[in-house]
């Protein structure tokens, strides 16, 4: 190749990357133009938001339970950001299915009971027929009585006649007696998935003649109360009317010999496949329904002299301990030393009077 061919080429090649480079530049630059153009169009017209499909027409009116005795209420809000969250107008209702009696309901109660450690034929203690109780020992009895339908259940072991419960020097840890109440639930087909999977939060308690005392230490605890909550539903989670006092819960002991000495459940299946989206208030009125009383006090903690400062408020579902047909959302209102109420979240004109 000669001189002048060599030439001819690397001017062309120079030629070739200049008008290159000047390409690449313009689709950056109209790449960019085209990125602010769809900035500028989205914010000057937004999409709309989704339009709630009210699928159920109006639902029922969440039934808290009654709330006696409790001091007059102020409140006061105090979040770290000092004002209160903007949060999504539009949130998703589940469908909550029932059980139906059948002729065999009863056996499947009493399968059920034996796996609790109750065999045997029950006493019925209802008109209905749908309420019954077992009992096994003597000197110190246990009783488990039953909602037979959806089987809500509650036992108890006459713990305070049995003081080989309270002189034990071991120490059982919150992981133990989760563990210990998760099994005792399994094995008898009482621990659901969203049971299995969720949280729990316990109480410390020692024991003194005629009731139980909330303590801080392990070495002073003689009962673990274990609460077990459901698991969270799209980042929302679910709560019973007292997260402190849930829907299933045990008293767990130190004994090897005798962990449960109570437990309480009432579960009802959510199905997570039906579903309806509904309006819901905004947080400033969810929190004047607060200050005008119109809130359920979920836990009034040591709160006594009912001034209440409110840390914080978020959405969540509300887990009623009886059927109800729908799991609802409620605002969440937490406060100082342990304070939560629940303000119910959707809009009035959805609701049954």
């Amino acid at each position: 190749m000669t001189m002048a061919s060599l030439t001819e080429s690397a001017f062309y090649t120079r030629k070739l990357i200049k008008w290159g480079a000047i390409l690449v530049t313009v689709i950056l630059m109209f790449r960019y133009a085209a990125n602010i153009a769809g900035f500028t169009w989205r914010k000057l017209n937004p999409p709309k938001p989704a339009q709630p499909t009210v699928a159920f027409g109006k639902l029922p009116k969440i039934v808290f339970p009654e709330r006696n005795n409790l001091p007059d209420l102020t409140f006061e809000l105090g979040t770290i950001e000092g004002t209160l969250p903007t949060i999504t107008n539009v949130v998703k209702v589940y469908f909550m299915s029932k059980e139906i009696y059948t002729f065999l309901t009863l056996e499947n109660a009493k399968s059920k009971a034996e796996y609790l450690g109750f065999p045997g034929d029950p006493e019925e203690i209802s008109e209905t027929g749908t309420s019954y109780q077992w009992r096994i020992g003597d000197a110190i009895p246990s009783f488990l009585t039953m909602e037979i339908i959806n089987q809500s259940f509650n036992i108890r072991y006459s713990y305070e006649k049995d003081q080989s419960l309270l002189n034990i020097k071991t120490l059982i840890t919150p992981d133990q007696a989760l563990v210990e109440t998760r099994t005792f639930l399994k094995k008898a087909d009482f621990l659901p998935k969203d049971i299995q999977n969720g949280q729990a939060n316990f109480i410390y308690y020692r024991y003194s003649p005629l009731e139980l005392i909330k303590v801080t230490s392990l070495s002073e605890t003689d009962f673990i109360k274990v609460n077990l909550l459901r698991e969270d539903i799209e980042k929302m989670i679910i709560l019973p009317p007292n997260p402190y006092d849930a829907n299933i819960s045990a008293l767990v002991s130190k004994s090897s010999g005798k962990r449960i000495v109570e437990l309480k459940y009432s579960y009802f299946p959510i199905d997570i496949e039906v579903w309806a989206t509904y309006p819901i208030i905004d947080s400033s009125f969810a929190w004047n329904q607060l200050k005008s009383g119109k809130g359920f006090i979920a836990n009034l903690g040591d709160n006594q002299e009912g001034k209440i400062i409110i840390r914080k408020v978020y959405l969540a579902y509300y887990d009623s301990p009886i059927h109800q047909n729908f799991l609802q959302p409620v605002f969440v209102f937490e406060g100082d030393k342990q304070f939560i109420s629940y303000v119910p979240a959707v809009t009035g004109q959805y609701i049954q009077e």
